[in-house]
């Protein structure tokens, strides 16, 4: 398999998970006729509310993230093997935690 066609399946893993993350948000978020609460913590309670449009807002910041370090990871993959590989896991492993935070904000509400 060509190292492109792994970076490829590695960014769209990357991508696929920050656009789940967006529409499992709207799904469950839907009929939330108030505020949602985008910021908890144990010691201030609530401290940031927002609607969806919030959270659609982080989902295109974090898929244009991984749009360009997908562009990143193969300009670096042309040059040297490694860096490439570490741009790519990078974005996974952001996007893994930005799927989490989706998560838990979803939790919360």
């Amino acid at each position: 398999m060509s190292q492109s066609k792994v970076l490829s399946g590695v960014f769209l893993a990357s991508f696929g998970l920050v656009s789940g993350a967006v529409i499992w948000a709207y799904v469950a978020t839907k009929n939330i006729e108030g505020p949602i609460v985008v910021h908890f913590n144990n010691s201030d309670g609530i401290s940031q509310t927002g609607t969806f449009f919030d959270l659609l807002l982080i989902g295109v910041t974090s898929a244009v993230m991984v749009v360009v370090n997908f562009i990143l990871a193969l300009e670096l993959e042309a040059r040297d093997l490694f860096l490439g590989k570490i741009v790519a896991a990078a974005t996974f492993f952001l996007s893994i935690l930005i799927f989490i935070a989706f998560a838990a904000i979803i939790s919360v509400n």
